[in-house]
This record gives structure tokens, sequence and C-alpha cells, in this order.
């Protein structure tokens, strides 16, 4: 399938978001994300795949409706959750509307306990036996967390900062959560752990998920559908089965060789001329 296709998501009725011919800029004048198009279907995990700077992190930040931090906006289409446009919205109502985004870094507040981040994700629920409940349920999904409960934040290693902002980022509730680069600088064991949580989520709560990911290997492993978007377009979307079995993705992005020498995707002049879905 190629970027002129109409995009096409499988979907039990309307998709949960959807971006339409979607425009970013940058102080005014500076055009990041161009005519992107895609959408994210209730219950489903879609990933997000290109190189560094193609324009991931600012999809995302499209949605969760933190450009303005960085003098951006969305210039052009519309973006809509749940039937609903929230395109430059303030990002309290985007957060209030069920759209959470665990952002690149591990941005925990290290000055604070494990316990006391944890508290921060129930800031939004008032019912005190369901916040209760819903931190029961991140400790038993990440149970390492269980016994740094009394630890600085900052302290932690990188895998357990990721299991604390995704257990902070669930326990808001979404209806979409949204992972920036979850599995960067993690051992392959860490990344295992991760993602099958992930999984496990998607698969016990039906909670949607859009993952921006380096490790397109892993990440394809759990996801339905993929896109991938270079210099700000969206340039190949499909099924993510699909995406495992094409012969570019496998080369470029997973780093395999079908019948030849292994190959890297950094091996720039050959990989441009290898992108067939641009011609």
């Amino acid at each position: 399938m190629t970027a002129t296709d109409v995009v096409a998501t499988p979907a039990t009725g309307a998709p949960l978001l959807q971006l339409k011919n979607v425009e970013v800029a940058f102080n005014g004048v500076i055009q990041v994300l161009h005519s992107v198009n895609m959408e994210v279907p209730r219950g489903k995990i879609v990933v997000f795949l290109g190189g560094n700077g193609a324009g991931k992190t600012t999809t995302l930040k499209a949605i969760s409706s933190l450009l303005a931090i960085d003098d951006g906006a969305v210039t052009g289409g519309g973006i809509l959750f749940d039937g609903q446009e929230i395109a430059n919205r303030d990002p309290a109502q985007t957060v209030r509307a069920g759209i959470v985004q665990v952002l690149e870094g591990r941005k925990v507040f290290g000055h604070l306990t494990v316990e006391q981040n944890l508290r921060l994700g129930l800031h939004l629920c008032s019912d005190r036996a369901i916040a209760e409940r819903e931190r029961e349920r991140c400790l038993e999904l990440f149970p390492a967390l269980r016994g740094l409960l009394e630890r600085q934040a900052g302290y932690l290693s990188g895998g357990e900062m990721q299991m604390l902002l995704v257990s902070r980022a669930l326990l808001l509730q979404p209806r979409l959560l949204l992972l920036d680069e979850p599995s960067m600088g993690l051992a392959p064991l860490l990344v295992r752990q991760i993602f099958g949580a992930l999984a496990r989520i998607n698969r016990e709560r039906g909670l949607a998920m859009l993952l921006v990911e380096q490790n397109a290997r892993a990440a394809l492993e759990i996801a339905d559908h993929a896109y991938i978007i270079e210099n700000g377009r969206i340039v190949m979307h499909g099924a993510a089965a699909d995406m495992r079995n094409n012969e570019d993705i496998r080369e470029f992005y997973l780093g395999l060789s079908v019948g030849r020498e292994k190959k890297s995707f950094r091996d720039v002049k050959h990989y441009k001329r290898r992108k067939r879905w641009l011609g």
C-alpha cells in the first residue's frame, strides 16, 4: 500500500482518532508535517515508524496539544478524537478528554518518591475506591515497583522509570495512550517486559495506543497497524503483520535481508534507492 492510497485501517465503526491532512508549522513558517492522514481504531495498537527528525514526535505533540510549548501549531487539516475536533486545544482539556502521552526522556518527578509520582496520576479520580483499585492494577502489572514505593524516583533505573511513567499515565484512565520511544536505552529483557505489559493492557482493557518507536521489531510484534513517516509525510502504511513481511521494512527497519547479505537502513544511498514506495 502506498501513500497515495486511501487510508483504510481495519476498525469497527468510526476510528477513535483521525488525522486528516494535518499540517504543522513552527514559528508560523517552518512546516514540519505535510498532509498527514492516519487513524487509530478503538481498542487497537498503532505503531509509528520513521527515522530521526521524520516528524513522529511532532505528530504526537499535535495530538496531545503540546506544540505550543515549542511555538508550533496545527496550521491545516483536522484532528478528530471520537468525532470531536481537538487541534490546538488547551493540553488540560485534551487530557480530560482521555488522551494521555508518555513523553520521551523518562520525565519522572525525581525528587518525589515512586508512591508520590503514582498519586499524581490519580488527581483526576475523585473516587478513592476506584483510585486504589487502579493503583493496585498498575502494581500488579509492574510488580518491580511495589518494592520501590518509598524510593526517590530520580534514583530508579531506566526500566523502572519507564514502568513508573506508564503506570502514572494509566492512572489518568486514558482512552488513548500515546507513547514516545518507550524502549529507548533499555536492555532487551526490559524491552520485552515493557512491550509485554503494553500488549496485556491492550488485551485486558481494550485501551487504544499510538506508539512511536525506533525498535521496529518489538513494536510490530504487538501492533495491529503501522505507519511510516519520512520528511513529515506518510509514505507507507498497512497491517503490522504485512509490514513485518515487507521486504523493504525487513531490510531497512528490522535489519534483515531476504536472500542477500544483511544490510542496514543506515546505508543512506542504498536506502534511498530502494524506497520504492516513494517512486
